[in-house]
């Protein structure tokens, strides 16, 4: 309840105290954490924290991932956003590449394609991009040929299959990536999304064309020993079958 999204403001707000004296990567995880701790006010309490602007932008996208923007109001920001940190469809420089990215899985998670066809344009045209954003990036590139197919993107149809088994064909190269990139948030986005786009195509007689990336995801987050324990239990019991 509020209560306890009030103790966890307050717990995360002494923690802020310290991290201020650690790296800014690790205050923008604290400040984060705060943001979404304090969602159902807007997540103004992060905002004490941001106190560069790298961190402010990080709050900004922080406030969209926790639900604390208005439904309304997301795609102005999430545009927003893309124009201070890539004016033009280009960069400023020292611009957080992995952050574009992250917007442009978020303009997807609010149905908003525009945004993230421009954080591709953005990430693929900077050969600096990095490894994070890069991955990113193919994501953003599974997810739109699949939503490209409307609601055809649903019915067994020769396209549909193809469609889906090529972009979760991506998806295992850009795992292989994420997991070099020592970045266990990132490994968890491309494994989520590598379950959202092949459970359509777990029938029968499709399942075979999707097992070796799913074999993939399975190792990857049990080598991480990571914390998704319902998407790992997931990915097992359909590699029993």
């Amino acid at each position: 309840g509020a209560g306890q999204g009030d103790q966890a403001a307050k717990l995360l707000e002494q923690t802020a105290v310290t991290a201020a004296k650690l790296s800014e990567d690790v205050q923008i995880e604290v400040m984060r954490q705060l943001v979404h701790a304090d969602r159902a006010k807007g997540g103004v309490a992060g905002d004490k924290l941001a106190t560069t602007d790298r961190m402010k932008l990080h709050a900004r996208v922080q406030k969209v991932r926790s639900g604390a923007v208005p439904t309304e109001k997301v795609l102005d920001e999430l545009n927003a956003l893309l124009t201070e940190l890539a004016p033009e469809g280009v960069r400023t420089p020292g611009a957080d590449m992995r952050l574009i990215g992250e917007i442009g899985r978020l303009s997807l998670a609010n149905d908003h394609d525009a945004p993230a066809e421009l954080a591709i344009a953005v990430i693929s045209k900077d050969k600096d991009a990095g490894m994070s954003a890069t991955v990113l990036s193919e994501c953003l590139r599974a997810e739109l040929s699949v939503r490209a197919l409307g609601a055809e993107s649903q019915l067994y149809t020769k396209k549909m299959v193809e469609t889906r088994v090529e972009a979760l064909g991506k998806l295992e190269k850009a795992l292989t990536t994420a997991a070099r990139a020592s970045d266990p948030e990132l490994v968890h986005e491309v494994c989520g999304l590598v379950w959202t786009l092949a459970l359509p195509v777990l029938q029968p007689n499709l399942r075979r064309q999707v097992k070796r990336v799913l074999q993939s995801c399975a190792k990857t987050l049990e080598d991480m020993s990571s914390p998704l324990h319902e998407l790992r239990a997931q990915l097992h019991l359909e590699l029993t079958r």
